[in-house]
């Protein structure tokens, strides 16, 4: 990421680093509540702060408790591409959470 034009620039990597540590941040866009908010799927979201961009997927844990995987990467990042990468791991983290860990099986 350090090598992208966006965070070159030291400022700009320490406005980053202030926005990964507020966690207050991070709960609305878990709420969906970012400056911009596209609902990509039923379980998936893309919102955009500035030149960045976040692209999320809720799963379930123990199908009780919901949790989310978030990336942060450039606003250019390639959507079509990230969007199906997160919801296919958020997917694949439920299924191995709900399986005990467990290889094989569906």
């Amino acid at each position: 990421m350090l090598y992208q034009p966006e965070f070159a620039d030291i400022e700009r990597l320490k406005e980053l680093m202030s926005m990964l540590e507020n966690s207050q941040l991070w709960r609305d866009i878990g709420d969906g509540k970012g400056n911009l908010f596209l609902k990509t799927s039923d379980n998936s979201q893309l919102v955009w702060l500035d030149d960045m961009a976040v692209v999320s997927s809720k799963f379930k844990v123990n199908s009780e408790e919901e949790a989310q995987l978030m990336l942060v990467g450039p606003s250019r990042m390639d959507y079509d591409h990230i969007v199906s990468l997160i919801e296919y791991l958020a997917e694949n983290i439920e299924k191995m959470l709900n399986q005990g860990g467990k290889n094989g099986g569906n």
